[in-house]
């Protein structure tokens, strides 16, 4: 039970790092989660307020776990950007993955995401 505690804790800490703030409101990404592999590891992908970014949550037990990456759109690019401390070999390879995503896929997982968040 502590265990699971902990885990829920650390999900709610993993979350608060990537509501990043736009302009002077606080972004949430808090549609979805989608379950998805990326580099070999197991993710949550969330969708944010201004529809167009994406949050990847590294899921506990993932070999990149604790780690999250950041997909923003800025003037019409994608910008990547990640932080945590879970394995290299693993985040790298995520990250080799993330890159790949097209303008096309970000949206494909956007309205994925919506169809599952009411």
């Amino acid at each position: 039970m502590i265990r699971l505690l902990g885990f829920a804790l650390l999900a709610v800490a993993t979350m608060a790092l990537v509501q990043p703030t736009l302009a002077d409101n606080a972004m949430a990404c808090d549609k979805g989660p989608l379950k998805r592999d990326f580099g070999k590891s197991q993710w949550l992908v969330y969708g944010c307020a201004d529809h167009l970014s994406l949050a990847f949550v590294s899921r506990p037990g993932s070999p990149a776990f604790p780690f999250y990456f950041f997909l923003s759109v800025t003037d019409g690019a994608m910008h990547l950007t990640g932080e945590g401390t879970g394995s290299k070999a693993a985040t790298d390879a995520a990250y080799q993955d993330l890159t790949g995503i097209t303008d096309d896929k970000r949206q494909e997982i956007l309205d994925e995401i919506d169809r599952l968040t009411p």
